[in-house]
């Protein structure tokens, strides 16, 4: 579709636009998912500039076959020709740089894997070898009762599936190592018998080859008793010997390994196109069209069907591919994504050649949905239905722009049931309301928080005036002063038995004396009064109202939690979190030590160091102190800057962390600037070591619960009982430890994008653990609603939602603990424990370095704080009707002029009874 759409936009009316590829044509297609339009431009830029170099493959065959039918040589000079006076190859370059781009076309076609979509396949020409002028029939087949033509047919077929399996000699200077010929981009040869990697055999190496079952297929339709092999390895010799008319076709090379090989030469095929004296067949089995046969036999493996030839040639002619290389009109494209994979200077040199007609087709994700003028546009593509009416207006706007130019919108409708719908009902989506989006500026939720932030830099502003220092890390401010958690241990003796022996001396469980947090409080209960004039100034008054500002009740609410009010103190919590899981890894440092487990001991404090070490202000904004807009809290990154690739400088490939663990887990391909980027591993820093945390769900009542981990602690709780139903049993493959993966993931270039989107190898799910305000008050009942069900809710502001990756199968993934090397685990069961014994692997930081460091067994997580609602219905339901009635709910939201992508949903087991509640939570940041 994107291909026909392009060839029917008119070049730009600019005369310097018309210079560039495409003469300045302009396509932008848009797709809803980052991924999608990533992947759409390579594939659109790859599968169109084949479709045109097989245009002009079919157009120099038909031009040269008027006395006899052109050599490869032939078609890739005359391919040449075509494509400089059509201004698809510079003509200013040099004739050796043109010819090589040419034969590269000619080449790929020799090797097409694509058969169906192929030249060959589509029944617009037939590639083949050009038999020797003074080659005759081998007499073995004569003798045999084939005539003439069946016998160098027959030969043909078996040469043909040598070239099929890409045992060939190129054209001069071309590379078969380039990219451009990936999946088959390595050299391939042939030899008398024995097949290994990339060398193929004549002769089956076990019971039976290609070329073995075509002629036991003739022996058997024409009831020949000979020995097919014994035919099959005189026609070798026949090929391979010096003294034989055929040995041309095939060259031999001296191979310090493999000993003497051999390839097809390339220069010895011929091009064949379709004519109404030169028809393909076709099998009646397996569908597949064939060019040569004898006794009608199919030469598909393993097919038995009869090829029989294609006496109507309309619906050949007919066929999209071959219609394609036969009118495809003679414009070149150059395709780029428009995504948010790039950096601002890359994204807006994209955006700049685009609107300078260098770029012809734009993939972009909504990075270009509003405040672009990308001038005379003149068709969209919608990849497919667009969310809502606005995102159709702000997508289709974008063509024809100018008042003199006209505009084609084509929307693609996928098989999903949004797309479906407004297929049915298209009018709702082009001529829908769109509602014009709404502020509330009394609404005391944002205020507070901006109440919160104010206050927070008057108070570093006073202690750097004061001649301390900012606090950056959540150690620096939530521990004592001097309590030395959050600094990075460079200096290599971090675990050093005198150096642990010092850490274990500190208090195990912190206080809040002498932290920060504590004198950040105490100072704003002095009511600073250049703060209080700056609330009251910029506050609403409704909002400073609603919150105290004149008598300072925001402070109260900040710092702590009241019975009334659990959802308050958010401060108080977020520093009682830092504390106690510093206290439990400090549990675990003391008594590591005590039983001069050293090396438990640094792994314990490196994990502290972590924690400690994360970046303030973005802990504060993930935790509901501060506003979470403008802070890049809870964000991974995909780090190529290890992969030595150029493009790597060019992208930004970040993530919410919560997407983050599902596309960026270890083994994961993500596309980016038209390649394929794998995750290989988990970045570390010196001196620290990621969180990990033991989860749980339970195996009688399905309630989740987690922890961090204590490493070598042996008051395990794992054994705890469920605090539901006291249960300990566990369900199976749903408990283990998680990584939280704060220092970003690795990535290496692992090639080009093919044919098809790489598959998603793993899937998050869902948990919701607990009410983080530790609300006590029961559901509130929903009267009026139901006569004969009870439904029950209720809401916090401080709903714990943990996100989990446990890998492919729920088997989790191999992390070393000192590179970082990643890897899911693909083989066996899940281990019960999460040590593993050291296997060597390759060092994700250093290529070409091994590392044998202990690799643990772990799954990825995260946890984040947000609005939770909880409905408890009190009718028994199992986990498939729950969730039918959640997704009912939350695709009813939008009634109530909510998103539905601002909200999402999970199940919770909250009593004995098994029965699930659902949990709807927000998803909007802030």
């Amino acid at each position: 579709m994107a291909s026909e759409l392009f060839q029917q936009i008119p070049p730009s009316r600019s005369s310097r636009e018309r210079r560039h590829i495409g003469e300045g044509r302009k396509l932008l297609a848009f797709s809803d998912s980052r991924q999608d339009a990533a992947f759409f431009a390579p594939y659109l830029e790859r599968t169109y500039n084949r479709s045109l170099e097989r245009r002009l493959i079919s157009l120099a065959v038909e031009q040269l076959a008027v006395d006899e039918p052109p050599r490869t040589e032939d078609v890739i000079d005359r391919v040449r020709k075509i494509a400089q006076d059509h201004l698809l190859l510079d003509p200013d370059a040099t004739r050796r740089k043109n010819t090589l781009a040419a034969a590269e076309w000619v080449t790929s076609e020799l090797l097409a894997i694509d058969r169906r979509h192929s030249l060959e396949g589509t029944g617009m020409a037939e590639i083949t070898i050009a038999v020797p002028r003074r080659a005759q029939a081998p007499h073995a087949l004569l003798d045999l009762g084939l005539d003439e033509t069946e016998s160098i047919d027959l030969i043909r077929m078996l040469l043909d599936t040598v070239r099929a399996s890409g045992a060939i000699l190129p054209p001069e200077d071309v590379n078969l190592r380039d990219e451009r010929f990936a999946p088959r981009n390595v050299e391939i040869s042939l030899r008398r018998n024995g097949s290994e990697r990339n060398v193929i055999s004549w002769l089956p190496t076990r019971n039976s080859n290609r070329r073995l079952e075509i002629i036991q297929k003739i022996f058997h339709q024409r009831a020949i008793s000979a020995d097919p092999k014994a035919l099959l390895e005189h026609i070798w010799e026949g090929l391979t010997n010096p003294d034989s008319d055929w040995s041309p076709l095939l060259t031999p090379i001296e191979d310090k390994r493999r000993g003497r090989v051999h390839r097809l030469d390339s220069t010895r095929l011929e091009f064949r196109p379709l004519s109404e004296s030169h028809r393909p067949g076709r099998c009646d089995t397996c569908n597949h069209l064939t060019w040569r046969t004898v006794s009608g036999v199919c030469p598909t493996w393993r097919c038995e069907g009869t090829v029989r030839t294609i006496e109507d040639l309309a619906p050949l002619y007919r066929n999209h591919y071959a219609s394609l290389y036969r009118e495809l009109e003679l414009i070149a494209l150059s395709a780029e994504e428009h995504t948010a994979n790039y950096t601002p200077i890359k994204a807006g040199d994209v955006q700049a050649r685009f609107v300078n007609g260098e770029i012809n087709a734009l993939s972009c994700s909504t990075t270009f949905e509003l405040g672009v003028d990308v001038g005379e546009v003149q068709a969209v593509l919608l990849r497919n239905v667009p969310p809502t009416p606005a995102n159709y207006v702000q997508r289709a706007g974008r063509a024809g722009r100018r008042a003199d130019s006209a505009a084609l919108v084509v929307t693609y409708v996928q098989r999903r049931s949004h797309d479906r719908y407004h297929f049915q009902h298209p009018k709702r989506l082009v001529d829908g309301f769109v509602a014009p989006p709404v502020i509330i500026l009394d609404n005391p939720a944002i205020g507070r928080r901006h109440a919160h932030s104010v206050a927070f830099a008057a108070y570093e502003r006073h202690v750097v005036d004061a001649g301390g220092d900012e606090h950056k890390t959540v150690g620096g401010f939530f521990l004592p002063l001097g309590d030395g958690s959050g600094a990075a241990d460079t200096t290599g003796d971090g675990s050093s038995p005198a150096h642990l022996d010092a850490l274990a001396a500190h208090d195990t469980v912190p206080g809040i004396e002498g932290t920060g947090e504590q004198d950040f409080i105490d100072w704003l209960s002095g009511h600073p009064t250049e703060l209080g004039k700056a609330l009251s100034r910029i506050m609403p008054p409704s909002v400073a109202a609603d919150i105290g500002v004149d008598k300072w009740h925001w402070l109260d609410q900040l710092s702590q939690s009241t019975p009334e009010e659990p959802s308050h103190g958010w401060l108080e919590r977020a520093g009682n979190e830092v504390r106690t899981d510093i206290g439990a890894i400090r549990e675990a440092i003391v008594e590591a030590v005590a039983n001069k487990r050293y090396s438990v001991a640094s792994v314990n404090q490196k994990v502290e160091s972590a924690l400690g070490g994360r970046h303030l202000l973005g802990f504060l904004a993930s935790r509901n102190v501060l506003p979470k807009y403008g802070f890049p809290v809870d964000t991974v990154e995909l780090d190529l800057s290890s992969s030595g690739d150029a493009s790597a400088t060019e992208l930004d490939l970040s993530r919410d962390l919560t997407l983050g663990i599902r596309d960026y887990a270890p083994g994961s391909e993500t596309v980016a600037a038209k390649s394929l980027w794998k995750s290989v591993g988990l970045k570390n820093q010196p001196g620290k070591m990621w969180p990990t945390y033991r989860w749980a769900v339970c195996g009688d009542c399905g309630a989740f619960r987690q922890r961090i981990d204590q490493l070598g602690a042996t008051h395990d709780r794992d054994d705890d009982a469920c605090p539901i139903c006291d249960s300990k049993k566990l369900q199976s493959n749903d408990h283990g430890h998680f990584v939280l993966p704060i220092f970003r993931f690795v990535g290496q270039r692992s090639g080009n994008v093919g044919d098809d989107r790489p598959p998603r190898r793993s899937f998050s799910r869902r948990f919701y653990g607990s009410f983080g305000d530790e609300r006590n008050n029961e559901l509130i009942k929903v009267t009026d609603l139901c006569d004969n069900v009870t439904v029950r809710v209720g809401l916090t502001k401080q709903g714990r939602i943990n996100v989990i990756n446990q890998g492919p199968l729920k088997r989790g993934f191999r992390v070393c603990r000192w590179c970082g090397f990643s890897e899911p685990v693909i083989d066996g069961s899940k281990p019960s424990g999460r040590r593993r014994k050291r296997t060597p692997h390759q060092d994700p930081r250093r290529p070409n370095k091994e590392c044998d460091g202990p690799i643990d067994t772990v799954d990825l997580g995260h946890h984040l704080l947000t609005d939770v609602i909880e409905v408890a219905i009190d009718t028994p339901m199992d986990a498939d009707t729950a969730s039918s009635v959640l997704y009912a709910l939350l695709e009813g939201v939008e009634s109530l002029g909510i998103s539905r992508a601002d909200v999402d949903g999970t199940l919770h087991i909250a009593d004995s009874s098994g029965s699930p509640h659902l949990i709807i939570h927000d998803q909007v940041p802030g």
